[in-house]
């Protein structure tokens, strides 16, 4: 029991977290690729943007706000040319461009958190974990049928996510072991 609690909750050594830093790159790597709102020439840029390796956030270089209203992004948020120049024609008709690049850094942190988990559970012994929806109106009809459900540890819940989720930002659907 003690070395099931230590798998669960044990810290992680250096190497460990250099290894997540370069699997979070792939996950990265991954999202920037499907993304239909970043500029495909600019994915090693946003890379080291959302590594913060650099800010496009803070070059100083920013969009006036007549220049904002007439992209139709919203006058209050400051928003740099930097920014802008990394994405396409659709993210930069986003109404916060901010949110673009945050989206899919989230998508990209729930995926390799779902991954890990279930390498876990794996590890553990454990057949099944449960999804867990949010339970607000964010979360698409499809999380919101699969809040509760049981499935296999060896059924990849980003797959699923992958092929039927359609929530605006990011999935926010969770894992739980169910211990048996």
């Amino acid at each position: 029991m003690l070395t099931f609690i230590q798998r669960l909750f044990g810290k992680a050594s250096s190497k460990e977290k250099l290894g997540q830093c370069k699997a979070l790159d792939y996950y990265l790597l991954r999202e920037l690729e499907k993304s239909e709102l970043i500029r495909k020439d600019q994915i090693d840029v946003v890379i080291q943007h959302l590594n913060d390796e650099i800010s496009l956030n803070k070059t100083g270089n920013k969009l006036t706000t007549e220049e904002k209203k007439e992209l139709g992004i919203n006058p209050r948020l400051q928003i740099t040319y930097e920014l802008l120049a990394v994405l396409n024609e659709n993210g930069r008709a986003q109404h916060d461009p901010k949110s673009v690049l945050s989206s899919i850094a989230m998508k990209a942190n729930f995926a390799r958190s779902h991954d890990e988990m279930n390498q876990n559970y794996r590890s553990m012994g454990l057949k099944q974990f449960e999804v867990v929806g949010c339970k607000d109106d964010r979360d698409c009809a499809w999380c919101k049928s699969m809040d509760g459900k049981k499935l296999s540890v060896s059924q990849s819940i980003n797959d699923l996510i992958e092929e039927n989720c359609n929530c605006d930002r990011h999935c926010r659907l969770v894992t739980v072991a169910v211990l048996t």
